[in-house]
């Protein structure tokens, strides 16, 4: 029948369409999954040609007189068609005893140990599979979990002669044997664990598949030779067995060779496609192809085969939008200009995500608040003035841009250069920048004086007024606390001359830490005014213009002034002026 498409519509051919290609994604992701399943531990197809294969791709021969071959069909096959004869009671004259090496090197070496192996005797799960055919109707078959000659297990498939188990020439037992070959007493034992009337059809291609996994061991075999294992139909044997925990696989062949005259020596007998994977942990995804499973990935859908870090947090460095967790997203700190794998590019103590406008440049020094560790150019770090106490991750000490805070609740303005605006910034008021108000100190967050100022700072020169005289009367130079002295000239009222009041001129003492100090002594005449508690004396001045001046001494400050006065008023009228 021709089926024939609507030419009408397009939705018949769209929708084939669409199938169509979902059956095609559908394969190729099987396809994949497959490969990925399992990691293959051998392959081998026997392409080689070799008359004498033992020795190729790693492969040993364990009967010293066969080597295999893999010159006739594509596939290997034993060369000898050897087996094991009976003594006059039935007994084998073979057994399954570990051959040693010396000066006859197969002492010991027998048809019933007619392997082909290869592999790691640690391999421990895995399954092997292998196709075989038969134009003879004697044993093939495979081995796995091979230590030795005398441990392994197998899988034997015959139509007639067979490798016995309590004796090697058990005869004929047409169908399948799953054996046990273990070493008891110093030699090998073979013990059947179990049967199965089930074997090759002569001249057929068979698949034969062995799953070893801890003690579990199963046995597939296409019996009706199409090329395929159902899972169900097609289990052989399903047994447990401990005894052989590990080894490697090999292909057993028992009088069943290419040897001249046989029907295999034509090149209807062969084993190929001998095939291992791996069954112990499944693989793990690697979505991303960096390596590194998915499940152990800090960024499973972006390649980043290093798994840099940098703040410790589940994201990975290439796919984390904060990379140095700061708060502070990677793209803004480009745009600004910052470090996105520096939670502190300023060094300051304080991370970027809690810098204050980090984009402004509030001290105008050209570089912005999120760059510069002293925003407001008041001396003080801004970590400082935010009232850290220890750098975070990220901040840089050795840079110098940090200093710990001493007292976290005395916080000032990072972005005001005099927080409490009595004049004084910051830097000057926290003079040790510790972020703690100390001794001659200001506090930063109250309107005050450097504690410590007076009339002169500490061991500092103070400044002395001049004295001036009204009505005749000589005022004193009052001096500031260790100031230098300076003169006036003295003034005069109604034309009578006034004495003038000399200062001191020379330099005065420094003040004390209070700002108290001396005036310097005048040239022949005062020292600057004493204290308001000192008493004075009185000393006549013998010159042209006359006058007075007090000292300290110990009477009344009061009276003694009242006698100056009075000294001078008889002077001007004995003065020839008045004459």
């Amino acid at each position: 029948m021709q089926t024939r498409w609507d030419s009408s519509t397009t939705h018949g051919r769209r929708g084939f369409g669409l199938r169509c290609a979902a059956v095609v994604a559908m394969t190729l992701v099987w396809a994949v999954a497959q490969e990925a399943r399992a990691k293959v531990l051998l392959h081998a197809s026997f392409d080689s040609q070799a008359s004498s294969y033992a020795g190729q791709q790693g492969f040993t021969t364990k009967y010293c007189k066969d080597t295999w071959t893999a010159a006739l069909n594509g596939g290997v096959i034993a060369k000898t068609d050897d087996g094991c004869g009976c003594s006059a009671v039935g007994t084998s004259t073979c057994d399954y005893a570990v051959y040693t090496s010396g000066s006859n090197k197969c002492y010991k070496s027998e048809p019933v140990d007619n392997i082909l192996v290869a592999g790691d005797a640690k391999w421990t799960d895995y399954e092997v599979s292998v196709k075989l055919r038969n134009a003879d109707d004697d044993t093939l078959g495979l081995v796995f979990r091979y230590s030795n000659t005398a441990n392994y297990y197998a899988v034997w498939l015959s139509r007639d002669v067979g490798p016995g188990t309590t004796a090697a020439c058990d005869g004929s037992f047409p169908g399948a044997r799953l054996v046990k070959v273990s070493a008891k007493s110093g030699k090998g034992v073979a013990e059947t664990i179990a049967t199965s009337p089930k074997t090759y059809q002569l001249n057929k291609t068979h698949l034969l598949r062995v799953r070893v996994k801890g003690a579990s061991i199963q046995v597939f075999f296409d019996s009706d030779a199409d090329g395929k294992i159902d899972p169900q139909s097609e289990l052989l044997f399903n047994a447990l067995d401990a005894t052989h925990g590990a080894g490697a696989v090999g292909l057993y062949a028992y009088q069943n060779g290419a040897a001249p005259g046989t029907a295999c020596a034509k090149g209807g007998c062969w084993l190929d496609d001998l095939h291992v994977e791996d069954l112990g942990a499944p693989p793990l995804a690697d979505q991303d192809g960096d390596g590194v499973p998915d499940d152990a990935d800090n960024c499973p859908s972006l390649a980043n085969k290093s798994q840099a870090n940098y703040d410790g947090d589940s994201a990975g460095d290439a796919c984390d939008p904060d990379a140095d967790g700061d708060g502070l997203g990677n793209a803004d700190e480009q745009a600004l200009g910052m470090d996105p794998l520096d939670a502190d590019t300023d060094d300051d103590g304080l991370g970027d995500g809690q810098e204050v406008q980090p984009k402004d440049d509030f001290d105008g020094d050209g570089v912005p608040n999120g760059q510069d560790p002293d925003s407001d150019g008041d001396g003080l770090p801004d970590g400082l003035e935010a009232g850290v106490t220890s750098p975070g991750v990220g901040t840089d000490v050795s840079k110098g841009h940090f200093k710990p805070d001493s007292d976290p609740s005395s916080k000032t303005n990072l972005l005001a250069k005099d927080s409490d605006g009595d004049g004084l910034s910051d830097g000057v008021e926290d003079a040790n920048a510790n972020g703690k108000v100390d001794v001659c100190e200001a506090d930063p967050q109250v309107a005050d004086t450097l504690p410590c100022a007076g009339g002169g700072d500490a061991g500092g020169g103070g400044t002395s007024d001049a004295g001036t005289s009204d009505a005749g009367t000589p005022d004193a130079g009052t001096p500031d606390a260790g100031g230098a002295g300076a003169n006036d000239a003295g003034g005069s009222d109604s034309g009578a001359p006034d004495v003038a009041a000399t200062d001191g001129s020379g330099g005065g003492r420094g003040g004390d830490a209070a700002g108290q100090g001396t005036g310097g002594a005048a040239d022949g005449v005062s020292a600057d005014a004493p204290s308001p508690n000192q008493p004075l004396t009185l000393t006549v001045i013998d010159s042209d213009e006359g006058g007075c001046q007090a000292a300290p001494t110990g009477g009344s400050p009061s009276l003694l002034w009242l006698l100056c006065l009075a000294g001078f008023v008889v002077w001007r009228r004995r003065s020839p002026s008045d004459a």
